[in-house]
């Protein structure tokens, strides 16, 4: 979940930063970032093929707990994160995180993670 939401904001920075070097590295971060979304994936779904039912539902019931909790971790990421990256105002961002919450639980879905 997290590495979805740092491409995202990667992305963005590489966009909106103050300064090109700041553009160019968070560029770059993006398809590290997505890189690491899809082992997580990758993983996860390895994993949950291979509990048996009730460890599938904590992994289910963790993963729901992540989803959920991405709009406070976003908020509180973008309070401590420097200006000079061209934070999305407030407004943008919950926008962003409400998307990027729901692709990874159509994600999850495809993936049979979740209900």
């Amino acid at each position: 979940m997290h590495e979805a939401w740092a491409a995202w904001l990667a992305g963005w920075s590489a966009r909106r930063a103050e300064r090109a070097p700041l553009r160019s590295i968070h560029g770059q971060l993006v398809h590290d970032e997505l890189a690491h979304a899809e082992l997580a994936w990758s993983r996860l779904t390895w994993f949950y093929e291979q509990l048996p039912p009730h460890g599938r539902r904590r992994l289910q019931g963790a993963l729901q707990e992540a989803l959920a909790g991405l709009p406070a971790r976003a908020r509180a990421q973008a309070r401590r994160l420097p200006s000079a990256l061209g934070l999305p105002a407030p407004d943008v961002l919950a926008r962003a995180v409400a998307d990027v919450q729901a692709r990874l639980e159509a994600q999850a879905r495809a993936l049979g993670l979740a209900e």
